[in-house]
C-alpha cells in the first residue's frame, strides 16, 4: 500500500505498435511482432558470437519469432535496446513457450505448435498433438557428453571454477546437493578439504592435498562456489578493502552476507560504514537490497547514508530501492523520518517520505 511506485521495464522500446498490440493489427511486424512473450534466455556460452552472447532472447508468440534485446550497463542496472530478430519462423502456428541454453552453446526450444494462440479457453479449441522440440547448434557441432553426476567431488569443485558458465552452475548445484552441514553450518564434502575460515578460503582451497586457488581477490565464480557450500558467512570488510574490490565482487559479498539466517549487528554496521563511500552504484543497489533482510534499527544508518547520494536521483533502480528500504523506518520512527527528509538528496524519495509521514 505504501510502495507508491514500481520499478519499470529496462527496455527502451516495445515489440508492438498501435493501440491494439497484437501482430494481427498489421502494424507490429517491423517493431518485433507483438506484445505477448514466453520464455527467456541470456546466452552465455563462449561459442556464441559477439552480438548474441550476453543478450536476451525471448519468444514473441503473436510474431512467431524470437526477439533479441541488447543489454547495456547503465548505472546500477542495464538498459535493453532493440536488437535484430534471432529467429523468424514464418509460421503462425509456432509458439515457443520456453528456451534454454544447453551444453556447448546449444539452444533447446519447446514449441507449442497451435494456430489457436490466446483468448479461447475451450480445451477442444487447442491442438495437443503437434508440439515440437528444437535443438539449435552450429553446423557440424559435436556436443560433448559430460555426466557431472558421475564425477567425484574434487572434479566437481574444479568444474565449478573452470568450466563454462552452464557447466560451472551445474557443478555448484551437484556440490550443494552432496554437502552435509556441520555443527557450524559449513558444508562437508568427502574428498574435498576447504578451510572453514573465510579469510583462508579466499586465499587457498585445498583439493586432494594440492592448492587449487591461491588468489586474495578470487573470481566471482569462486565466491559463488563458496557461498553454495555455506562457507561465506561472516565476512566483514573495511572501507579500504571495499575500494579495492570490483563492484560485482563486492555486491555479491553483500548479497551473501544478507542471506544468512540472522544478520549480526556487526555486519550491518560494516555495511553502514560503506554506504556513504564513493562506491559503484552496483554496490549501492546491493546495500539497498540487503536492507530488506535487516531490522528497522539495523538499516537506519545505511539508508540515511544512501539518501545522501544525489548522483543516484536519476538512476533507474536506486531511488525506489532506497524508498523500499526506508518505508518501514518512516512508519516506525517519525523522528528518524524527519532527519532523513532533511538529509535526503533524492527528490522522489523525499516526496515519498513526506507522503508517508502525512498518511501516518
Amino acid at each position: 500500500a505504501h510502495t507508491y511506485d514500481d520499478i519499470k521495464t529496462i527496455a527502451d522500446h516495445r515489440h508492438y505498435l498501435g493501440a491494439t498490440p497484437h501482430a494481427g493489427n498489421n502494424k507490429s511486424d517491423a517493431a518485433g511482432g507483438g506484445h505477448a512473450h514466453a520464455g527467456l534466455c541470456i546466452t552465455q556460452h563462449p561459442s556464441w558470437p559477439e552480438g548474441i552472447r550476453g543478450n536476451v532472447l525471448m519468444n514473441n508468440i503473436h510474431g512467431a519469432r524470437i526477439n533479441m534485446d541488447v543489454l547495456e550497463r547503465k548505472g546500477s542496472g542495464y538498459v535493453a535496446h532493440h536488437g535484430a530478430n534471432f529467429i523468424a519462423f514464418h509460421d503462425k502456428a509456432s509458439q515457443i513457450v520456453d528456451l534454454r541454453e544447453g551444453p556447448d552453446g546449444t539452444l533447446f526450444m519447446i514449441d507449442w505448435y497451435d494456430l489457436n494462440q490466446c483468448h479461447n479457453p475451450r480445451r477442444e479449441a487447442h491442438d495437443y498433438t503437434t508440439g515440437r522440440i528444437f535443438r539449435l547448434g552450429r553446423k557440424g557441432q559435436i556436443v560433448k557428453a559430460v555426466d557431472l553426476a558421475k564425477m567425484g567431488n574434487p572434479d566437481l569443485m574444479i568444474r565449478s571454477m573452470t568450466g563454462d558458465e552452464r557447466e560451472a552452475r551445474s557443478a555448484r548445484l551437484k556440490l550443494q546437493e552432496r554437502s552435509i552441514p556441520d555443527v557450524q553450518g559449513h558444508a562437508l564434502l568427502h574428498g574435498v578439504k576447504v578451510n572453514p575460515q573465510l579469510r583462508d578460503l579466499l586465499t587457498a582451497v585445498e583439493i586432494n592435498g594440492s592448492v587449487f586457488l591461491n588468489n586474495v581477490k578470487p573470481r566471482l565464480r569462486d565466491l559463488l562456489t563458496g557461498h553454495s557450500l555455506s562457507l561465506l558467512r561472516e565476512w566483514v570488510f573495511s572501507n579500504k578493502e571495499a575500494e579495492e574490490q570490483p563492484p560485482e565482487w563486492l555486491s555479491l559479498m553483500i548479497q551473501f552476507g544478507a542471506e544468512i539466517d540472522q544478520v549480526r549487528d556487526g555486519w550491518a554496521q560494516a555495511l553502514a560504514s560503506n554506504a556513504g563511500a564513493k562506491l559503484s552504484p552496483i554496490v549501492r543497489l546491493a546495500l539497498a537490497s540487503a536492507c530488506q533482510r535487516l531490522t528497522v534499527e539495523q538499516r537506519k544508518p545505511i539508508v540515511l547514508a544512501l539518501l545522501a547520494h544525489e548522483e543516484d536521483k536519476d538512476d533507474h533502480n536506486l531511488p525506489l530501492m532506497y524508498w523500499y528500504a526506508a518505508e518501514p523506518i518512516v512508519a516506525a520512527d517519525p523522528a528518524w523520518a524527519a532527519e532523513a527528509l532533511t538529509a535526503c538528496k533524492i527528490p522522489k524519495v523525499a516526496e515519498f517520505i513526506a507522503r508517508r509521514m502525512s498518511e501516518k
